[in-house]
């Protein structure tokens, strides 16, 4: 079961690779390879010549070449409100390193924020690999809605650089870049899509905000009834071919009968409801998704990997030129993303919209994500059936967030989205902070000896130790 939504795509086209992405290797010749993490520079003196950043998509890597005997001085130089918290590779320690370069070696320097007490973190990411074996490693960042970020790490077989396939955490990109659209008034989130488009409505009164609540009232990824496996009459979504237009006006003017409800009535995850908003979308802006991607966020933003395709694992090497790029990218799911990109989309949420002092989403449209209108007890007039318990734990869902709800019936204050391949994006409002833990399996079939993802159990382990750090500071009412 846990890995139905991991190979959906691919198993529609013809099953999954079983390769596990691992990082590039070291460059050749006599080259030290410096990864830092955020909250400091590392001061290398020594080096004939400095190659800038390693490669194209190595953002967070610095290459250095010397010539034969000579030895690197590497020299630690926080960030105000930082400290250096070690080197590993082929330095250790928490000192000015001297290393003999007979080679190419690799280095990575961490800094952590001094306000902070993060020593429980990798421990418990630790604990979580242990038990869930089918990763083989993982990144961690952690932000503060004032500070930024606060903790970076990375451990086994993930580097400060890796990229990986979203899955459904690509919903909250998504849903952020269409915000951006209602904000600039080229759709509005409860306009019947009949009336943008000559499709005919086989549900009518659908609107751009039912889609993105998965409660259009057609199937998601599964059928009403729950059964496993794709939607069959829904397949282009999944399709590397064709374009969102076709796509879209296919599933939503033809006419699976008992398959689709009224619009607001049930909640059904995922699917190609989502694909009718990114149609709706590129037609109201006459701008493909990809361009409304780069200039509504990923510019803005400084994202410098995000970018929507299929999430075909059969070619996914973990270098961002194999993701399958397509006129009908799969934008609930196909995004690839690494742990800058997502630092700084939560850093847009928790900031009420605003990036590198733009406001890029209007804080109403923040907040609008966040409103439940997926189980019963969400505040909106046309929620019906709900996502209770879907991740162990009560869980509502606004427009591309999940939410942690609260037994005693407060309003809410944690939302989070998880993608099939393991990542997790998390923030709590009333805390300030945010997290994303990057995890990556794309092996199918699963060894049966792994367990499942288990995502409630990796925010199950988080939540307390981000608790003690980040107490609360912006009580909602």
């Amino acid at each position: 079961m846990r890995y139905w939504l991991a190979c959906l795509v691919t198993l529609a086209l013809a099953g999954c690779d079983e390769d596990l992405v691992f990082p590039p290797p070291l460059p050749e010749g006599n080259v030290l390879k410096l990864t830092t993490s955020e909250g400091g520079a590392i001061d290398v003196v020594g080096a004939s010549a400095s190659l800038g950043q390693c490669s194209k998509y190595e953002f967070a890597s610095d290459c250095f070449r010397f010539t034969g005997g000579d030895v690197a001085t590497l020299t630690p130089v926080p960030d105000p409100g930082f400290v250096f918290d070690g080197f590993t590779g082929a330095c250790t320690g928490t000192t000015d390193c001297m290393l003999p370069m007979s080679g190419s070696k690799a280095v990575t320097a961490r800094f952590i924020h001094a306000d902070y007490n993060f020593a429980a973190v990798m421990p418990a990411i630790d604990q979580y690999l242990q038990s869930h074996r089918q990763f083989a490693g993982a990144g961690v960042a952690i932000v503060h809605k004032d500070k930024g970020v606060v903790f970076e790490d990375v451990t086994g077989n993930q580097i400060f650089d890796t990229v990986a396939l979203a899955a459904s955490a690509s919903k909250v990109p998504a849903a952020g870049i269409l915000m951006t659209l209602m904000d600039e008034g080229h759709i509005k989130p409860n306009t019947p899509i009949s009336d943008y488009t000559y499709w005919k409505p086989v549900i009518p009164g659908m609107t751009i905000e039912h889609t993105l609540s998965n409660t259009s009232g057609m199937p998601g990824l599964l059928s009403h009834s729950g059964d496993l496996g794709i939607y069959t009459p829904h397949v282009c979504t999944f399709l590397k071919f064709g374009d969102f237009k076709h796509c879209a006006e296919w599933v939503f003017s033809t006419d699976f009968g008992k398959d689709y409800v009224a619009p607001g009535t049930v909640f059904n995850y995922g699917g190609a409801q989502w694909q009718i908003a990114g149609a709706v979308a590129e037609r109201n802006t006459r701008t493909a998704w990809r361009h409304l991607v780069r200039t509504r966020l990923s510019e803005p933003c400084d994202l410098s990997i995000l970018r929507f395709g299929l999430n075909d694992t059969r070619e996914w090497t973990g270098h961002p030129d194999s993701l399958v790029e397509t006129k009908n990218p799969y934008i609930e799911a196909g995004a690839i993303g690494n742990l800058r990109d997502f630092e700084k989309i939560l850093m847009l949420h928790l900031n009420d919209g605003e990036c590198n002092g733009q406001q890029v989403i209007s804080p109403e449209r923040v907040a609008e994500m966040q409103v439940d209108r997926g189980t019963p007890a969400g505040k909106h007039p046309t929620a019906r059936l709900g996502s209770s318990g879907h991740w162990g734990f009560p869980s509502g869902y606004g427009m591309g967030w999940w939410i942690k709800l609260n037994e005693d019936g407060s309003d809410p204050t944690i939302f989070y989205d998880a993608g099939a391949y393991g990542s997790l994006v998390l923030m709590d409002i009333e805390r300030d902070y945010g997290i994303y833990v990057q995890l990556e399996d794309y092996r199918f079939p699963p060894d049966p000896d792994d367990g499942e993802i288990g995502i409630e159990d990796l925010i199950n382990l988080m939540l307390p130790i981000l608790e003690a750090q980040f107490p609360v500071t912006n009580p909602i009412d």
